[in-house]
């Protein structure tokens, strides 16, 4: 369960999403011909989060695990406030008819954390 900064116990990701917006590579990593793909992505990986060494060759091995590991990233940043705001009110209907994908906000946006805006517009994420 998510607790820290934004109050969601649980979010909906896009692996190739939060790796592209995490500065990692986000296309070609699938199937038998993406393992060196997904092993540069692993490199980056380990300088966001600690991954045990055992699983290392699974993650390369399996871009189902690293879809895992990358949803781990997804919810460190969604906790750290990091992520693009759920849009207002005039939205909400298809937000909760379809859902929020939560993901990395660029770099150079307004830096207010995700809880403080979603409580300036009286939501919860």
């Amino acid at each position: 369960m998510l607790t820290s900064r934004n109050e969601s116990s649980v979010i909906e990701v896009y692996p190739a999403v939060t790796l592209k917006q995490n500065g990692l590579q986000f296309d070609g990593y699938k199937g038998a011909k993406g393992i060196d793909a997904r092993q540069e992505i692993l490199n980056g990986l380990l300088g966001k989060i600690q991954i045990d060494k055992v699983d290392v060759q699974e993650v390369v091995q399996d871009d189902n695990i690293l879809h895992a590991v990358v949803c781990v990233l997804a919810g460190m940043d969604c906790v750290d406030g990091l992520c693009v705001v759920m849009p207002d009110k005039s939205h909400m209907d298809t937000v909760l008819r379809e859902g929020w994908i939560w993901f990395r906000a660029a770099s150079g946006i307004d830096k207010q954390s995700t809880r403080d805006k979603n409580k300036a517009h009286g939501r919860k994420p």
